[in-house]
């Protein structure tokens, strides 16, 4: 196959074939998806407003379809303006990042919902099986905590699929789909496939069956518990109360089982493009009409807001309300046209982008035998290369990571130590959350807090140092272009999440000796589950812009990164094409995500400090409190500053790769030892843990 295939055409406009050809069919079809576009827009905003204006629906069913109306109007918003636009336009084409932007925000709010769908499905189990335990099983925290895990599920799992998708060479641009769909794309691909159709069918299989197997426990202890309920008019209520949800379940479920757990030929387009109508368009239409609009609390709250408007504006106080929805859904769609040549005019072409054709190879460079890895094997390629001069170049498709060579001697020494390193800080990290979890006396913001940095630690050392030791036997230490954006994805991300962490942790800190009276008020348990959530979602979207911009340069060799894993600089290091863009992106996103939390953290302990030196006693004991999470910051910052608050190339590698040890290993395992284990309370709770 790839013999047959080397030439190919890197394209920077996709053409979307859509629906239908016959012009006369094409305005039929702009009447109807505007109507049901509108409806959907009207719906799920209606939700949102009355579940934000009526007091009685601040409960966790209303506040699960709240966010389930949110994840419709933008999961409709990345489609319809496009499709609606497209009915009227002889040229459809779409720009290439716009074509990605919107198969990875449709993805991404599809598999969210699905996780959403799931996590409802739990709170009708917890309603109907608990009644009693109901407002305390399902509190705010954990409602909050279930909704961002249902988001953060669905966007990690499209950035995966997005990015394996479009890293594929496409031989034409002619998308026989109304949008920018997977599969439809994956037909583009001059190679084999089915590397890629495998990893569709796993993801849908994750991403559908996890939470469908949810839903089916769920209902099957509903209808169990149901069945025991002595009365009619008991079972009836019950049995009403959750077939809503099992509607809406068996639309999303069912339509998108049959586009994407079993791919097909292209014979069968026209019938994927019906069944991607159905959940794209039909089914945000029809889940507030299933689940909400036919609710009597939902039709309470609706008629209470109309009567407001009539007693305000009269007895046509809805004609005010049309109009202006209207001109808003008409202005979204001029807005879609534009942004594709928008974002085309500031980003410009993609980087690998060339007028002529290009080969893909797969690049054979192996490590050097010699203990030490020569400049010119790691040297940057010239950022001046032109795009027809890019066009005669390979194109890398995998990377080799030098890591530390030298003897087998030292080779066993550093495994040796990583693996203690690695196997401590887990051990250690775990240990805080065990303990946290299961004594009472730690039930505080405080260790709320180092429970989600010591989760984060674990998870952040476990991105890099288990290919790290596997490189120490490896003959050739390879990593795909895939692998290892999504290695740089995860690293960035918690690296980001960690930084707001510890300006949340310092705020704690803050409130604690600066307003101790009202700190339990201040610090409520919805608070921090407020700041922690922040935290996780501005890490992750803070290392989506970077690895967007990043993993649009084009890499044409050498291969070889001077690093232990894949690192910003580094890869910078490699790209042929103008990186000025991505590196741009790269330092202000920095200074913003470090600066920003910096700030916080050092205003929080300039007033700690001002109320401490006030203290007629208990100065010590203040200081002492806050001297493990001053040192942590300050190890983690200088580290970290100094490494990426930059924009420049960094020449000293072999350094940078000595302190990204220090922030990627050293500090995950140093954290506890400061922060927890020297602290009383954690110390009590593992004696009593381990007398127990």
């Amino acid at each position: 196959m790839s013999q047959e295939n080397k030439t190919q055409t890197w394209v920077s406009e996709f053409i979307l074939l859509g629906l239908s050809g016959d012009w006369g069919t094409q305005v039929s079809l702009f009447v109807l998806f505007l109507t049901m576009y509108l409806v959907t827009i009207v719906g799920n905003f209606l939700i949102l407003l009355l579940i934000r204006l009526d007091s009685r629906l601040h409960t966790p069913m209303y506040f699960f379809l709240s966010v389930l109306s949110l994840v419709d109007l933008c999961y409709t918003n990345s489609i319809a303006p496009q499709l609606l636009a497209h009915l009227l336009t002889v040229r459809k084409s779409i720009p290439f990042h716009s074509c990605v932007l919107q198969l990875y925000a449709s993805l991404a709010l599809g598999g969210s919902e699905f996780f959403l769908l799931g996590a409802m499905a739990y709170d009708r189990y917890v309603a109907v099986c608990h009644p009693l335990h109901y407002t305390v099983i399902m509190h705010g925290g954990l409602c909050l905590g279930l909704a961002a895990g249902c988001l953060v599920a669905g966007f990690t799992n499209s950035l995966m699929e997005t990015v394996m998708t479009f890293r594929l060479p496409l031989c034409h641009n002619m998308i026989n789909h109304f949008a920018c769909e997977t599969l439809a794309v994956l037909r583009l691909a001059c190679v084999d496939i089915s590397f890629n159709m495998v990893m569709v069918s796993v993801s849908g299989f994750l991403v559908i069956m996890l939470p469908c197997s949810l839903v089916l426990f769920s209902y099957g202890r509903i209808v169990a518990a149901i069945l025991h309920i002595r009365s009619a008019q008991g079972r009836s209520k019950a049995f009403r109360t959750c077939a809503s949800h099992l509607t809406v379940v068996s639309m999303c479920f069912g339509a998108t089982i049959f586009t994407y757990m079993g791919p097909r030929s292209a014979s069968s387009m026209e019938e994927e493009k019906l069944v991607a109508l159905f959940y794209a368009v039909v089914a945000p239409m029809l889940n507030p009409l299933i689940y909400s609009l036919r609710n009597k609390e939902v039709m309470a709250a609706l008629q209470k807001v109309l009567g407001k408007c009539r007693d305000k504006h009269g007895p046509h106080a809805s004609l005010y309300i049309l109009p202006s929805v209207s001109a808003v859904v008409i202005s979204r769609v001029h807005l879609q046209l534009a942004l594709g040549s928008y974002v085309q005019k500031v980003l410009g072409e993609p980087a690998c982008a060339t007028s002529g054709t290009s080969v893909v190879l797969e690049p054979t460079t192996h490590l050097p035998s010699s203990p030490a890895v020569s400049s010119e094997a790691a040297g940057r390629a010239n950022p001046g290369i032109s795009s027809m001069e890019v066009g005669n170049q390979t194109r890398v498709t995998l990377f080799i990571l030098v890591g530390f060579p030298g003897s087998w001697g030292m080779r066993a020494a550093a495994f040796v130590m990583f693996l203690g390193a690695y196997v401590l800080t887990v051990a250690e990290n775990m240990t805080i959350i065990l303990l946290v979890q299961q004594n009472q006396l730690l039930h505080k913001p405080m260790y709320f807090f180092l429970a989600h940095l010591s989760f984060l630690e674990t998870w952040y050392i476990s991105v890099t140092v288990p290919k790290l030791l596997f490189s120490f036997w490896s003959a050739s230490n390879s990593i795909s272009f895939t692998h290892c954006m999504i290695q740089l994805y995860f690293f960035i991300a918690l690296m980001c999440t960690e930084c707001v962490l510890l300006a949340a942790m310092a705020y704690d800190w803050y409130v604690a000796i600066c307003r101790p009276l009202r700190y339990p008020t201040i610090m409520s348990h919805g608070l921090c589950c407020h700041l922690a959530l922040a935290s996780w979602a501005i890490g992750f979207g803070i290392s989506l812009a970077k690895i967007y911009f990043i993993s649009r340069l084009c890499f044409c060799g050498p291969n070889v990164i001077n690093h232990f894993f894949c690192d910003i600089s580094p890869l910078l290091k490699l790209s042929c094409t103008d990186m000025s863009v991505a590196e741009l992106v790269d330092f202000v996103l920095a200074l913003v995500i470090f600066l920003s939390p910096l700030s916080v953290t050092v205003l929080s302990y300039g007033c700690i400090l001002a109320t401490v030196l006030r203290m007629p006693a208990g100065k010590q004991k203040a200081f002492s409190t806050c001297a493990s999470h001053l040192m942590v910051v300050t190890i983690f910052y200088s580290a970290t500053i100094f490494m990426y608050a930059r924009p420049r190339a960094i020449h000293a590698l072999d350094s940078n790769k000595i302190i990204s040890i220090f922030y990627a290993i050293v500090t995950p395992a140093l954290n506890p030892f400061i922060y927890c284990l020297r602290n009383r309370e954690v110390k009590e709770a593992l004696k009593k843990l381990i007398y127990r």
